[in-house]
This record gives structure tokens, sequence and C-alpha cells, in this order.
């Protein structure tokens, strides 16, 4: 009997390291524009949806077999996990990569990542376990833009009107400043519009479906506007 269990835990010890060995040649080598980086937006309470990344398995001899997940970190806030589609198993050959389309959003959350510009190091998880090394990271810079609604601003200085709207929107933006960049996204985080250089603080907004949108706006002077309207 004794010598059963030891048997038992040699397999599990060798299977083990089997899978931390596996995890640890694996690596992100490239991940979709689906994925904003800078120097475009990541906004917060927004769903970014269709992201794929590319997993290479460096390891010259052994085949990866198993679930995968993603973990992002910045410094030092609490790391973020990303499942690779839940219940799959992806086989991955020795210095093979593959594709994967992540099924669902992910969400930016204040704690994961900072205002403004963040250094974050993606890697690769077996979802097996096995100890874990960062191996060839792969560092993405995310502009990180909090969600703040209008009512949370000085109506003094920026402002959506009308709000719902069907053909026009107008930016009230602080005296003296002009608007050097307006984007505006749907709900899957998809841009629908862009508009640059020096604009007017009239909007067009018609054309685009009913329903929720966001809004980026960047002043003169670099400042950055965020803004939920909608459109009916």
């Amino acid at each position: 009997m004794k010598r059963v269990q030891i048997l038992v835990l040699f397999i599990s010890l060798m299977f083990c390291e089997f899978a931390s060995a596996q995890t640890d040649s694996l690596a992100v080598i490239a991940i979709s524009p689906q994925f904003p980086q800078c120097p475009d937006s990541a906004l917060e309470q927004q769903p970014y949806a269709n992201i794929q990344v590319t997993i290479k398995n460096y390891n010259a001899n052994a085949t990866f077999t198993g679930g995968l997940m993603l973990k992002l970190q910045r410094d030092s806030l609490p790391e973020d996990s990303i499942i690779l589609n839940s219940g799959t198993s992806y086989t991955i050959q020795p210095n093979s990569s593959i594709n994967i389309l992540i099924q669902s959003p992910y969400f930016f959350n204040g704690a994961n990542y900072k205002a403004g510009s963040n250094v974050v190091v993606v890697w690769p998880v077996s979802t097996q376990g096995g100890t874990v090394v960062k191996y060839n990271p792969y560092l993405a810079c995310v502009l990180f833009l909090p969600f703040v609604g209008v009512n949370e601003y000085d109506r003094s200085k920026f402002d959506v009107i009308p709000n719902p709207s069907n053909k026009f929107i107008y930016l009230n933006v602080p005296l003296n400043l002009y608007l050097k960049r307006v984007r505006i996204f749907n709900p899957a985080g998809e841009e629908v519009r862009n508009y640059s250089f020096d604009l007017s603080n009239r909007i067009t907004v018609e054309g685009l479906s009913n329903g929720v949108y966001f809004l980026e706006a960047i002043t003169s002077d670099d400042h950055v506007y965020n803004a939920k309207f909608i459109k009916n």
C-alpha cells in the first residue's frame, strides 16, 4: 500500500513538473488591435470584444496540451486574468504558435490599471496549474481612461448637449480652448466616428444606430474628457 502511495505521489510530481515545463516555455507574441494599446485609449466600463492573441511554444521538444489563461499586471497593482475560452483545450506543437480568439469581451477597470499610461506585462498560464515563470513576457502599453460621467465634471467646463440627440451634439469645452480630436465608440468598444484637427463644437451623430455611445474628446491643452450620450 505504501509503495502504491509513493508511486502515485511520484506520478503527481512528474505531472506538475511537466505542466510547469510546458507552461514556462509559452509566451504571448502578439495581441490584436481589438485590445487597445497606446496611443489608442482603453475606456473603463466598455467591453472590448474579438481580441485575438498569438501564443508560441518555445520548447523544442515538448508539445503543450491544455487550457490557458492570460495574466496581465502593471507594477504593484493586482494582476488581472482572462480565461481563454473556458473548457477549451489547446495543442501547441514545439516551436510553433497558435492564434486564439477570445470569445468573452474584456473590461478595463481601475483596480488593475491607473489613469493614464500603463506598461502591462502579459503572459500565458496553464489552467492545469504548475509553477509559472513569465517567460519572455509581452509588454503592452495601455492608455487607461477611467469613465467619469458628465455629471461628475464641472458642467461649466465640459458638457454634451442635447442628450439624447438624433442629429447633432454640441460639446461645451472650457473657454479659450478648442477640440483637437473626438472619437465615438459603440457599446462593443468599436470606434464608429473619428474627428480630428481644429473642430467646431458641433459633432454630427446622424447615421448612427439608436443606442448608447461613449465619447472621448481631447482639447487643445491635451486634456481628455469622457462622456456617455444616447442617440435616438
